[in-house]
């Protein structure tokens, strides 16, 4: 999956909801991802280690994180993978 993970943080923070409208209703400063077909999509969570945890709860296995890195594939200062099976 590709989220907003933050390994300095224990606690996902949420940083905005949908409405009953179906609006997107920001909790604080607007956020939006870069979206390659668009202008950009809002952010909903910033997700720290208590989503492993989440993930469990939610009836998957051995959800973990990995630090992966390389240079030769682009990726010299690493990205977290997360991994979790059903």
């Amino acid at each position: 999956m590709t989220i907003p993970f933050y390994e300095d943080a224990l606690q996902s923070t949420q940083i905005a909801t949908l409405s009953a409208a179906g609006a997107v209703e920001f909790v604080g400063e607007p956020e939006y991802h870069g979206d390659p077909l668009g202008s950009g999509v809002p952010c909903f969570h910033h997700f720290g280690w208590a989503l492993l945890q989440d993930l469990r709860d939610a009836g998957f296995n051995d959800a973990a994180a990995h630090r992966v890195s390389d240079v030769t594939r682009g990726l010299p200062h690493g990205i977290w993978v997360i991994v979790a099976n059903r």
